[in-house]
């Protein structure tokens, strides 16, 4: 399957963004990607293709558009164009990723700033923003059901993977090296917690 090609087949979220943040840009997509809705944006247009067509595909076809707005967007045409398109369509969810405000023309709706609180799926501002996407693709949010972000699961579990043989090599050594006839030693293992704030994590204390 062309990733490029807007599905035709399922509602999805557009979400425009300045190049320059495309770390943040990437981190929402995720988010909203784990709420369990598609997702379409430049980044999955193959190289060499006309950007201009696909993306005015794109935009007809999004049920939501999400636009991340910040210093760097602010300059943006290809941005505004599609805030545009976005408003003049009633599908535009503004989101401030850095704290500044839409242009003029764009604060009609009221912005949504997760600058606080970051691109991260413990951000009330964010479940605002999943939620107001929520009800013009028509489907609920259920913060509770979000899916486990892959990529920091995979790097969670080979950190946690690690400590578990450091540990073991320690305690292999150990238990080769002490004396014989040296009285016998227990272990207490206590109940683990997640500090992370991240509720989607509580499956490492879990486990």
């Amino acid at each position: 399957k062309d990733r490029g090609v807007p599905p035709s087949d399922e509602d999805y979220v557009f979400v425009s963004y300045a190049r320059a943040d495309e770390k943040a840009a990437k981190a929402i997509i995720r988010i909203i990607e784990r709420a369990g809705y598609g997702v379409w944006w430049d980044g999955l247009i193959p190289g060499g293709e006309r950007f201009s067509a696909r993306i005015s595909d794109a935009l007809e076809g999004a049920r939501a558009i999400a636009v991340l707005w910040s210093a760097h967007s602010m300059q943006s045409n290809w941005v505004q164009d599609e805030a545009a398109f976005a408003r003049d369509h009633h599908r535009l969810v503004p989101i401030s990723i850095d704290g500044t405000e839409p242009p003029l023309g764009f604060r009609q709706l009221q912005c949504i700033d997760i600058s606080k609180g970051g691109a991260r799926a413990s951000n009330p501002a964010i479940h605002r923003a999943l939620q107001t996407i929520a009800e013009m693709m028509d489907r609920p949010f259920a913060p509770d059901a979000m899916r486990p972000d892959r990529g920091v699961s995979r790097r969670s579990a080979m950190i946690g993977g690690g400590a578990v043989a450091v540990g073991a090599a320690a305690f292999a050594g150990w238990t080769f090296l002490r004396p014989s006839g040296a009285a016998a030693n227990t272990i207490a293992v206590l109940p683990f917690d997640n500090l992370s704030g991240d509720a989607a994590k509580g499956y490492l204390s879990d486990g």
